[in-house]
């Protein structure tokens, strides 16, 4: 499978939340490229099951990477969950996510066909 070939099916109104920035801290959308990537990770270490398998992450090594506080950190993974592009659930080794709607290139082309 070649790398970062997939579709993401994403609200209007959620592009209007991800592109808005924190100054001086990483980006809405640079945070949700982020998360995209790291489930991007799973589903080409397990080709076909990938973007069912949450991974998963710490709130404070979120906050540290995009120089959040936690607050906000939670904030934004909950309301990612609201617009139904994100799976979380908490456990005790941190937060499981899942993205959704990610379609990898090879399951595009086989719809198409």
């Amino acid at each position: 499978m070649e790398s970062n070939q997939f579709s993401i099916f994403i609200t209007d109104s959620l592009m209007r939340y991800l592109v808005k920035s924190l100054p001086n801290r990483t980006s809405r959308f640079e945070a949700f490229q982020y998360l995209v990537s790291r489930q991007i990770t799973k589903l080409e270490a397990d080709y076909y099951g990938g973007r069912d398998i949450p991974f998963l992450a710490k709130v404070c090594d979120l906050s540290k990477r995009w120089r959040w506080s936690r607050n906000t950190v939670f904030s934004f993974l909950k309301t990612l969950e609201e617009e139904d592009v994100l799976e979380v659930k908490q456990c005790t080794d941190g937060t499981l996510i899942r993205v959704l709607n990610i379609i990898p290139s090879y399951q595009k082309m086989s719809a198409e066909q």
